[in-house]
């Protein structure tokens, strides 16, 4: 499987676009972990964080419509 990766990582301009979309990609990942950390130290209660980080992924879903 790693070889796979290698081969494609090679090809030209490979490296800089998945730096880029490492680099885009990353607030998305530590976001909820920032929200539940900032929030559990001011409160004092991981309960409430979970709830808090929960209603801001059901916040940001996007509605289907239909």
């Amino acid at each position: 499987m790693l070889k796979s990766y290698g081969c494609r990582l090679r090809s030209a301009g490979a490296g800089r676009l998945s730096a880029a979309g490492f680099v885009a990609r990353f607030p998305i990942a530590v976001y909820p972990i920032a929200l539940v950390l900032i929030v559990s130290a001011s409160s004092g209660e991981y309960g409430f964080a979970g709830v808090v980080s929960g209603c801001s992924v059901f916040g940001g879903a996007p509605r289907q419509s239909g």
